[in-house]
């Protein structure tokens, strides 16, 4: 049975924002759990040049899910 990470990802992205967890934990969490599968390479460099957890859910393609949030609240 293999897991989906990016699933595991997208739900720990969303426990993070809803706890107000700072960004750059998020990111580093995000990053460790991403760092050892290879064919998401890509997804890990974007949320590694990301500044933002508005820019982490464009990249995890979540960004209409957090859309109604205040930028303040990123």
């Amino acid at each position: 049975m293999e897991i989906d990470i990016v699933q595991q990802v997208r739900e720990y992205f969303r426990l993070s924002v809803a706890s107000g967890n700072h960004y750059q934990n998020t990111k580093y969490c995000i990053l460790y759990m991403l760092k050892t599968h290879k064919q998401y390479f890509d997804l890990f460099k974007k949320i590694h040049s990301s500044k933002t957890l508005f820019e982490y859910a464009k990249a995890l393609e979540m960004d209409k899910e957090f859309e109604g949030l205040s930028p303040d609240y990123f």
